[in-house]
This record gives C-alpha cells, sequence and structure tokens, in this order.
C-alpha cells in the first residue's frame, strides 16, 4: 500500500512516497539493505512504527550524519529508521526509485491509508518477480485466473484489476528511445554536414586572402605537402576548438541539472568526450581538404603576383 506525505527531522521536512510492505517486498526488488536492517517478524505483525528508507531520503534529511535509530516524523506520527536501502537510481519511466519510505504494511493501513471495513487486509498492488527462464505469458494468466478465482468474478464478468508487465514497459520504452535516437543521429548528421561546408567556406576564404603568403612561403623553399599540412591543421584545430565548446557547454548544463534541477542532468563519458572531439578533427579533415589542395597547387609565380 502506497500514499504521499511530508517527512520531518528537525528543522528539515521532504515530501515522498510512502510504502507499506513486509519484508518479501526486497526480495521481489532485488534490494539489499546497505545500512541497518530489515523488518522484524514481530514488527511487521503489529504494525511497530519502524521505517526503512532510501538513499535519496537519508541525504535529504540527514546528510552526512548517522540516520540508524534516529526518530522522524510520518505525517502524524513518530518512527524509527532501522534500514537504509542501497541506491537504485532511477526506474523505466524515469522516477528516482530511493526518494522512497518503506514502513510495514500493518502500520500504513492503521495510520495513514485506514482500513477497509469490507476488506481488512486489502492491499492496492502485489509485485511479483520471476525466476530466470521462466515463461512470462504464462505466469500472467496464471496470476489472473488465481486473482479471478480469490476475488470470485464470475467466468463472463470482467476483471477488477490490471496486471503490468514491467519487461513489456522497458521494451517500448528502448524502442522509442530508438527511434528519438535515430532522429537525434540525423538531426545531428545534417548539423555536422553544414558545420563543415561552413569549416571548408572558411578555408577558402582564407587560401584566397593568403594567396601571396602562400607563393611567399614556397619562393623560400616551402614543398606542397608542407602547405597542405599547415592549411589542415588549421581546419582540424579549428573544428577541434570548436566540439571543445560544445563540451564544455554539455559539461555546464549537466552541472547544472544534477546541482541545480536546471533541465534533465545527466553523466558525461570520458570516451564520448573523446569520441565528439576526435569526430570534430575528422570532419575538419574532410572538410578542410579541399581547400588544403587547393593552397598546395597554388604556382609559387602566379601566387606572388596575385592582388
Amino acid at each position: 500500500m502506497s500514499s504521499n506525505g511530508q517527512i520531518i527531522y528537525g528543522n528539515l521536512n521532504w515530501s515522498t512516497t510512502i510504502s507499506g510492505i513486509d519484508n518479501r517486498y526486497f526480495i521481489v526488488r532485488d534490494w539489499p539493505i546497505a545500512n541497518g536492517r530489515e523488518f522484524t517478524t514481530q514488527e511487521i505483525n503489529s504494525g511497530a512504527k519502524v521505517a526503512i528508507i532510501g538513499e535519496r531520503l537519508r541525504s535529504e534529511l540527514f546528510g552526512m550524519s548517522e540516520a540508524i535509530g534516529q526518530t522522524i516524523r510520518v505525517k502524524n506520527f513518530n518512527v524509527s529508521v532501522v534500514g537504509i536501502l542501497e541506491a537504485k537510481g532511477q526506474d523505466a519511466r524515469g522516477e528516482d526509485q530511493d526518494d522512497v519510505i518503506f514502513l510495514p504494511i500493518k502500520t500504513v493501513r492503521n495510520k495513514i491509508t485506514g482500513i477497509d471495513s469490507t476488506n481488512p487486509k486489502s492491499v492496492r498492488f502485489i509485485q511479483v518477480s520471476a525466476y530466470d527462464g521462466e515463461d512470462m505469458d504464462y505466469i500472467e494468466s496464471e496470476m489472473s485466473r488465481l486473482l479471478r478465482q480469490r476475488m470470485r468474478i464470475p467466468v463472463d464478468g470482467d476483471d477488477m484489476f490490471r496486471i503490468r508487465n514491467v519487461s513489456e514497459m522497458i521494451a517500448t520504452r528502448a524502442e522509442t528511445m530508438q527511434v528519438f535516437n535515430t532522429l537525434l543521429a540525423w538531426v545531428a548528421s545534417v548539423s555536422l554536414v553544414v558545420g563543415g561546408i561552413g569549416i571548408m567556406n572558411i578555408m577558402l576564404v582564407s587560401v584566397t586572402e593568403r594567396t601571396r603568403e602562400i607563393g611567399l612561403r614556397m619562393a623560400v623553399g616551402a614543398k606542397p605537402s608542407d602547405i597542405l599540412k599547415q592549411f589542415l591543421i588549421e581546419s582540424i584545430v579549428l573544428c577541434g576548438l570548436g566540439g571543445g565548446v560544445g563540451v564544455l557547454i554539455a559539461y555546464l548544463f549537466v552541472f547544472l541539472g544534477n546541482n541545480y534541477g536546471i533541465g534533465a542532468g545527466g553523466v558525461i563519458n570520458t570516451d564520448v568526450v573523446l569520441l565528439s572531439i576526435g569526430f570534430s578533427a575528422f570532419i575538419g579533415v574532410f572538410f578542410g581538404y579541399y581547400p588544403a589542395l587547393k593552397a598546395s597547387k597554388l604556382e609559387p609565380i602566379d601566387a606572388l603576383r596575385y592582388e
């Protein structure tokens, strides 16, 4: 069973999800305790005022202080923190799984959600975990059959419940992300081509403006390969600097997102940074080769006489 509410510790408070469970929940979710302990059988059966909290809630309320054994206020009653869960991160929907507090299910039923007079032991949802290699379609059909039997639903009656398969949700999200990534790749490709054409035009203008300089260099012994290398290096440096500026902007947005909630935040991977700068340099080589080749093929006499 679950609800939302304010959690208060000292002069700090935090709004989070309050869930009522028993210890089997941690087995199904494969969610180990990082510090402290699980609920005892007596605490679960009696509806004791104890809590296990997620890493996000711990950091918001306690910071660097010790959380185990501390008393916090959940809505209108106090509970003692007995355990802290390992950080789990975001789920398939992008929600923070660590922003949560768990109490014995009887405690939540008695103190928060209230008791259903027609069915005092009713719950709002059940989480099920399948063993590796099991047939999910068969498991879903058996769950549906059992729930219909327990809830005494007639053969021709509609289900009074919904079964959600997380693997299907993840697969749908992966397909959506694949479409988004493909679209993003096309946009990035067009941007690179447009940027590359811009670099090529800049280099062609540079070759034209520096024609006499090229002729002078050739007159004092520079080889065509030297001229080619000079303009290629300039093109590579120009594109590399552009890639570096882009990486710095990405770092800025990630920093603002992670620390101040501006934007989505994220993680910067060193391999991706190196790949992006390297790809920028490749664009410089690809689109800078023609202007550099044009510069290297100039005749020294014609270049010196150029106005």
